[in-house]
């Protein structure tokens, strides 16, 4: 139970850590829109979309490479073992974080203008290579902040990374507009660049003290260190590029396929900014806030696992599918009720609603798929990850070459469903032949017709007790009175049990 706590208080510093600065960063990105305008956020996505896969293959996968070595050498109790995991990692961040910089710097000409072709986006590039040193260094220390249950340092760090970005960013934003798009998007590149540099100074220094007083405990590291980083490593990284850079021709096939169907060149990027710059950072703005919590999954699943404890391995895996499954279910219901709301609120403008609710629908494939990604990682199965990612972008590819000239948007929004399909029952099948899954289609049924019972009783009861029709409740009071309608629905159907309750309330007890 005390091991539940600390993973518990982890958790919630964290997740209060990602809220705050998603939140932060919805609201710059709300900036952004103001800015820089549907075309502007469509340029600034495509430079991101290199940007990503340029950091994927800085970091290599040491961020989960570091926490899941350092874990399995803390549950042996080889203290200044996770050191030197650490330290390997850290030597090997800083040569691949300097290759990335190196090729990135020099062929951002030809990516912007063959590739990307769109001349605008090579100094962002440019500037942002400088970077990826600092990325990957971080990328080691937050992995070993989180096998150490140093979640703490993880927040701190992150908290002043974003507030140092935006300040800079909206700092630059205001000098460069004679500029253009292309100084803008050189100016968040840059703002990017310093955050990360005096978040991964502040980040060593914390290293610094913990890894001393590790070191003092002793232990040394258990045999074969480099094979085992590299066995690890190597699938984890051919993961996140096959992710990465098949995402990147994703998202060069959209505004390229609408220009094949008749949409001129600005009227292709506004579109596409308008739904991968705008609406899918709303809707995975919640899968963001989950990512740090369930990243310390890993070292407890590799623990468990290492320790041959199946059974509890089964019951973390499960509890946490059961969680997911309720969360994924409510805010997708969130998106569809209030995509106008939302759209007023956060971009002034409706455009974004038909898409934020069709898309809605999408939210419960992509946040459990990214949990079982997370399990299937803990539990060693890297491979299997990627293979996972490389079917599912194969799909969307073929599927967005084919549909898109044709029927626009229309074919945008097929083949992104069929590709989360397939990458869901791939995972999901991937996760069941580990640990024992005891959620099946009738507890998916049940959560879907609570969450159904829950808006009837609550649209009911206000027509049945509203003295006249022309008052409408508001959007934050019947969401609210909605979720409490859910949750009790929940524990009368026992999707959340009388255990589960009594689990809940014994981590929040004292020692």
């Amino acid at each position: 139970m005390i091991r539940s706590k600390v993973l518990l208080v982890n958790s919630l510093i964290l997740c209060a850590a990602a809220l705050g600065l998603q939140t932060l960063a919805l609201l710059f990105r709300t900036y952004l829109a103001k800015v820089l305008g549907p075309e502007g956020m469509g340029l600034l996505q495509l430079t991101a979309t290199l940007q990503l896969f340029s950091t994927a293959l800085a970091t290599m996968g040491l961020r989960l490479t570091v926490s899941r070595l350092a874990a399995q050498e803390l549950a042996s109790r080889h203290f200044a073992g996770a050191v030197r995991v650490a330290r390997v990692c850290l030597l090997f961040g800083l040569i691949s974080g300097a290759g990335a910089m190196v090729v990135l710097s020099f062929s951002a000409p030809w990516l912007g203008t063959v590739l990307l072709k769109d001349p605008r986006t090579i100094l962002a590039l440019r500037v942002f290579a400088w970077n990826l040193p600092f990325v990957a260094l971080s990328a080691v220390f937050n992995g070993y902040f989180v096998a150490v249950d140093r979640a703490y340092d993880v927040a701190v760090t992150q908290i002043l990374e974003q507030a140092v970005e935006l300040g800079v960013a909206v700092f630059l934003l205001r000098r460069v507009a004679s500029l253009g798009l292309s100084g803008s998007c050189a100016a968040i590149a840059l703002s990017s660049g310093i955050g990360e540099a005096l978040s991964c100074v502040l980040q060593y220094i914390l290293y610094r003290r913990d890894a001393m007083e590790r070191l003092r405990k002793g232990g040394v590291c258990a045999a074969g260190l480099s094979r085992r980083m590299l066995s690890t490593a190597i699938p984890i990284a051919g993961s996140m590029l096959a992710a990465t850079g098949t995402r990147a021709v994703e998202n060069l096939l959209i505004p390229l396929g609408l220009r094949q169907g008749g949409a001129t060149e600005a009227v292709a990027l506004s579109i596409f900014g308008l739904i991968h710059g705008m609406v899918m950072p709303l809707l995975l703005f919640p899968a963001q806030m989950m990512v740090p919590p369930l990243e310390l999954l890993l070292p407890e699943l590799a623990a468990s696992q290492a320790s041959g404890h199946i059974r509890h391995l089964n019951y973390m895996v499960n509890r946490v599918v059961r969680i997911e499954l309720i969360l994924s279910v409510g805010i997708a219901w969130f998106f569809w009720n209030f995509s106008r709301e939302l759209g007023m609120l956060f971009f002034h403008s409706t455009d974004i609603a038909p898409y934020l609710r069709i898309l809605a629908f999408l939210a419960p494939l992509l946040y459990l798929d990214l949990l079982f990604d997370m399990i299937l990682k803990g539990l060693g199965k890297q491979v299997y990850s990627l293979k996972n990612d490389l079917y599912g972008s194969a799909v969307d590819i073929f599927l967005l070459w084919i549909l898109l000239p044709r029927f626009g948007v229309g074919g945008y929004l097929i083949a992104t469903f069929a590709s989360a399909a397939l990458k869901f029952c791939l995972s999901i099948r991937g996760v069941a032949s580990s640990a024992r899954l005891e959620l099946g289609v009738w507890d998916l049924g049940k959560i879907l017709l609570c969450m159904i019972g829950a808006s009837i009783v609550t649209f009911a009861a206000w027509n049945l007790f509203s003295f006249t029709r022309e008052v409408s409740l508001h959007p934050v009071l019947r969401c609210c009175i909605t979720l409490l309608n859910f949750w009790g629905l929940l524990r009368l159907t026992s999707c959340i049990s009388k255990e589960d309750v009594v689990w809940l309330r014994s981590l929040t007890k004292a020692n």
